[in-house]
């Protein structure tokens, strides 16, 4: 199990310190004014950075803090991003204030609901490493407010409103929306597919997209394939059969870079794997979809932009750092389930 949830998603606040030389309380790790990240919440982020930069890494050396993540050292990775994350909930508690945006009791409500369900995923690892339920529950609160300020800035009425035109335009750009027949060629699992097999796979595919090219409903494809490969199989139905692509996985996923490359709105075509052949049918996006994956097109679209706000707003503060806890909170003493990391 991953050790910790990415619940902030704002770029590096360059915010100016004020340190707190020789403070022997440990308690507390950052002030603003009248708000304080507690150092229960501070080590919450040392444990969403070291979660994200195992996650993400590529290599590791046989001891973890030994290795090197985004061309540093991954426990000074691994700090910077504590106190980045620190910074952040105080430049957003500070202007979700400023802007008049209030917490309501239907915040408290959805609040319950996440704390209950990660709260029991994450309870044991945290609380040994000294972050108590309140802790976790003013990181998650500090995550809410991030997403309606992001609102207020960026809705309807906000700040800086995206025209449906524009965020549209972005959606049909970023994203594509197709449907499939998906035939294995890797055999049964166990043996290499003879080559007759593999040639009767592809006569098969061809037949497919011969039938779609006449007009045939993929759809009726679809379930016809499954049945013949179980006829026990239930019938989808068209939205069961519908899937979207991002062009942010373009590389790291060849089906869809195959499909942002060749794909044509409407052309059905033929798109080989290392494991299948695909016959697919690129749609147009709709009304429908944007209306569905608006909250989460415009999140994406509007995310760079937002850091750089948040980064002005850490600009523009006075933070108290406290030495003391943050030395004493080193990312190395972290009691972590991977043995590797922790020792």
């Amino acid at each position: 199990m991953k050790t910790g949830i990415r619940l902030l998603t704002a770029a590096l606040c360059g915010a100016m310190l004020f340190s707190l030389c020789g403070c022997g309380d440990t308690t507390w790790a950052m002030k603003q004014g009248e708000d304080t990240v507690t150092s229960g919440m501070y080590l919450g982020y040392l444990l969403q950075g070291y979660d994200e930069a195992s996650a993400d890494m590529t290599e590791k050396a046989d001891d973890f803090w030994d290795s090197t993540y985004e061309e540093k050292n991954v426990a000074d990775w691994v700090k910077d991003y504590a106190v980045k994350y620190a910074k952040e909930s105080l430049a957003i508690r500070e202007k979700a204030r400023e802007y008049g945006i209030s917490w309501e009791e239907s915040d408290d409500s959805t609040l319950d609901q996440m704390m209950s369900y990660y709260w029991q995923s994450y309870q044991e690892l945290y609380e040994k490493n000294g972050v108590n339920e309140q802790s976790f529950r003013s990181i998650l609160q500090d995550s809410s407010l991030h997403e309606k300020l992001f609102s207020y800035y960026y809705g309807e009425d906000g700040v800086e409103p995206v025209s449906r035109d524009e965020l549209f335009g972005y959606l049909d750009s970023e994203y594509l929306k197709y449907k499939m027949v998906e035939l294995s060629t890797a055999g049964d699992g166990e043996t290499e597919p003879t080559e007759e097999e593999k040639a009767a796979v592809r006569q098969k595919a061809e037949g497919y997209l011969v039938r779609l090219q006449a007009g045939e409903e993929i759809d009726a494809i679809i379930n016809e394939y499954a049945r013949e490969q179980d006829p026990e199989a239930e019938e989808t139905t068209s939205e069961d059969n519908q899937y979207y692509a991002s062009a942010a996985n373009r590389e790291s996923d060849a089906l869809t870079e195959q499909l942002f490359a060749n794909a044509v709105i409407g052309v059905p075509t033929i798109v080989e794997t290392d494991d299948a052949l695909c016959v697919v049918l690129r749609q147009a996006m709709d009304d429908t979809d944007y209306d569905t994956y608006h909250d989460t097109i415009l999140r994406n679209y509007k995310a760079d932009a937002f850091d750089e706000v948040i980064t002005g707003w850490c600009d523009g503060m006075d933070i108290t750092v406290n030495d003391a806890a943050i030395n004493r909170y080193q990312p190395k003493k972290l009691k972590l389930e991977d043995e590797t990391a922790s020792n």
